[in-house]
C-alpha cells in the first residue's frame, strides 16, 4: 500500500504539471503531440520487421559517447518523423516514448514482475542527426535519473498506474484537441543470446519480436539482439489516414545518415483482421542466404523464424 501511495503521488504530480500544457523550457509529462498513432485502436495489424548489425551499431555508439539503446532511438525517431511529413500529418514537437525498464536485481532471484517504464522525448522533428543524438541522449538520462529517486516496489506501482491512467485517458473524447497526451509510441528492447541457437543441425536465422498495443499507442517498437545482429519489429494499428506500412523503409534510410547498413525481413501487409485468430501466422522473406523463405515466419504468439525444413 506505501508503494501504490508513493507510486501515485509522483504520478499525480506530473499530472498537475502536464495540465499546465507543453512547455519548451521545461520537460513536462502528458505534453505528447497528438499524431495518427494515437488514434482509436481497432482489430487490424501491420506487422514488419529489418535487421541492423549489431557491431555497426555499437561503433557508432562508441564513436558518440552513448550506448546501443540511443542509436536505436535515434534512427527510429527520425523514421517516424518521416513518416508522419510523407502522410502530411507532422508533429509539431518530439514525440514522446514509453520504454519499459527491468527492475530486476541480478543478485536476487524472485519469481515476480520486476519491470518499470520511463517516459521520454525524442528529438524536436526537423534536427539533423547529430544533434538528434544528442537530443535523445539527454532526454534518455534524465528519465532514468527521475527512475532511480524511486525505489523498485514503488517504481512498479508507478508503471501499473501510469498504464491505468493512460488508458483511461483513451476514453475521454478527444478530437483533435493536442493536449495532456501521454505518449506516441511504445518502445523496448531485449537482450537476446549473442552465439547462434541450432535446432536438429538447423540455425535459428533470426528472432522477429512481435509485440502487443496498447489503448492509445498505435504503434509498438521491440529491437531484439541475437547472434551479431538487431532486430528491429513494428507492430503498428493502420491509421484511418493512412494503410501505409509501419516503415521498413524510412528506417533504412536513417540508419544510413549514421552509417549502419540494414536489411530487411521483407513480409507481406500482415493484418489480423476482426474476430482472426492471433496465433495466425504473418509470413516473411527472409534475404539470408541459409533460409529458403518458405520457412521463414513471425508469429503474433511468438517469434519462429529461420528455421530450415
Amino acid at each position: 500500500a506505501l508503494s501504490i501511495g508513493w507510486g501515485g503521488e509522483r504520478l499525480l504530480e506530473e499530472s498537475l504539471a502536464g495540465l499546465r500544457g507543453f512547455s519548451s523550457e521545461k520537460t513536462r509529462a502528458f505534453t505528447a503531440p497528438l499524431t495518427p498513432m494515437n488514434e482509436p485502436i481497432r482489430s487490424e495489424r501491420t506487422i514488419a520487421h529489418i535487421v541492423l548489425p549489431l557491431q555497426a551499431m555499437l561503433s557508432v555508439a562508441r564513436a558518440r559517447g552513448t550506448k546501443l539503446n540511443d542509436v536505436a532511438l535515434c534512427v527510429l525517431d527520425a523514421a517516424m518523423h518521416r513518416y508522419l511529413r510523407s502522410i502530411g500529418r507532422p508533429a509539431g514537437r518530439a514525440l514522446v516514448a514509453i520504454c519499459p525498464v527491468s527492475l530486476q536485481d541480478r543478485k536476487i532471484k524472485q519469481l515476480t514482475t520486476q519491470v518499470s517504464v520511463f517516459w521520454t522525448p525524442l528529438g524536436t522533428p526537423s534536427a539533423p542527426v547529430g544533434r538528434r543524438m544528442r537530443q535523445v541522449m539527454v532526454n534518455t538520462r534524465a528519465a532514468k535519473e527521475r527512475m532511480r529517486t524511486m525505489p523498485r516496489d514503488v517504481a512498479y506501482a508507478y508503471a501499473v498506474l501510469t498504464f491505468a491512467l493512460g488508458e483511461t485517458l483513451t476514453l475521454v473524447p478527444r478530437g483533435s484537441v493536442d493536449y495532456f497526451l501521454p505518449a506516441n509510441v511504445l518502445i523496448s528492447n531485449v537482450r537476446g543470446p549473442s552465439e547462434p541457437l541450432y535446432l536438429g543441425g538447423a540455425r535459428l536465422e533470426a528472432l522477429c519480436p512481435v509485440s502487443t498495443l496498447i489503448s492509445g499507442m498505435g504503434l509498438n517498437i521491440t529491437f531484439m539482439s541475437y547472434a551479431g545482429q538487431v532486430v528491429i519489429g513494428l507492430d503498428q494499428h493502420p491509421s484511418r489516414a493512412t494503410q501505409d506500412r509501419p516503415g521498413e523503409r524510412r528506417i533504412e534510410r536513417e540508419q544510413r545518415r549514421i552509417d549502419v547498413p540494414a536489411r530487411p525481413l521483407r513480409s507481406g501487409n500482415s493484418r489480423v483482421s476482426s474476430g482472426a485468430n492471433l496465433s495466425h501466422r504473418a509470413r516473411a522473406s527472409c534475404t539470408s542466404r541459409h533460409c529458403s523463405g518458405k520457412s521463414c515466419s513471425t508469429s503474433a504468439a511468438g517469434p519462429r523464424s529461420g528455421l530450415r525444413q
